[in-house]
């Protein structure tokens, strides 16, 4: 279906994708501009976290760690392995 047209009629708070011949219709009770605020609190949090997280780190610390990575090591294989085994264990209870 190449080329096919639609016509949807749609209100200011709706929003609208057309992938291939598929219509995918979104409808958010939250007005744009909240999300947008909301969006760029989230982001501030985050640049001020990874600014202090960055700011108790010392070059030593981070040279020392990257010759002896046992403990990166264990705590990247909890993050992406144990963690997501577990989480449908624990969200079934």
């Amino acid at each position: 279906m190449a080329g096919a047209s639609y016509d949807v009629t749609m209100t200011s708070q709706q929003r609208w994708w057309l992938a291939d011949e598929y219509e995918v219709l979104v409808v958010s009770p939250v007005q744009q501009t909240t999300a947008n605020l909301l969006c760029y609190v989230l982001l501030a949090l985050t640049a001020v976290n990874l600014v202090g997280i960055g700011g108790q780190l010392d070059c030593d610390e981070a040279t020392q760690l990257l010759r002896r990575p046992a403990a990166l090591a264990v705590g990247l294989f909890c993050r992406f392995a144990v963690m997501p085994a577990v989480s449908p264990v624990h969200t079934s209870v």
